[in-house]
């Protein structure tokens, strides 16, 4: 799985061109979302409902039934690119720090697929495209 960014311009005829699109692993998800260090939203189904997923606690040693989250790269969707390139460019401020790149290497998936370097190339990428079309959109799909 991975996750698809786009930025997209819309043409104000009800038609959106995508200016720029890249894909990168969800393996490294967690990286962005410590870097972007934005606050979860917690999602709802359509009757208002709180949507449910079972995450495994290590410390507990149990499964447990959680309200699912949106999380970092997925809260950037539907913004506009120039809202938030302040905020991308603190991100890979952060994650590309000398003091803080042993964290984020420990987040590696054991896989193999995906890895720090990728995953601050793909960030940077983002942050880079919106500062450089600070009126298109951008999307994230995953």
């Amino acid at each position: 799985m991975s996750y698809h960014v786009s930025f997209c311009m819309d043409t104000g005829a009800g038609r959106a061109i995508e200016v720029d699109s890249r894909n990168y692993t969800s393996n490294v998800a967690r990286m962005w979302a410590i870097a972007l260090d934005l606050p979860e939203v917690p999602l709802f189904d359509d009757a208002g409902g709180p949507v449910l997923v079972s995450c495994y606690d290590p410390d507990k040693g149990i499964w447990s039934r959680v309200q699912a989250t949106n999380h970092g790269l997925r809260l950037l969707d539907g913004r506009t690119a120039g809202d938030v390139t302040g905020l991308l460019r603190e991100a890979v401020g952060r994650m590309s720090a000398p003091n803080r790149r042993g964290a984020y290497l420990k987040l590696e998936p054991d896989n193999g697929w995906g890895d720090y370097e990728g995953a601050l190339a793909f960030l940077d990428w983002i942050a880079t495209t919106a500062a450089a079309h600070p009126a298109t959109r951008i999307r994230v799909s995953s």
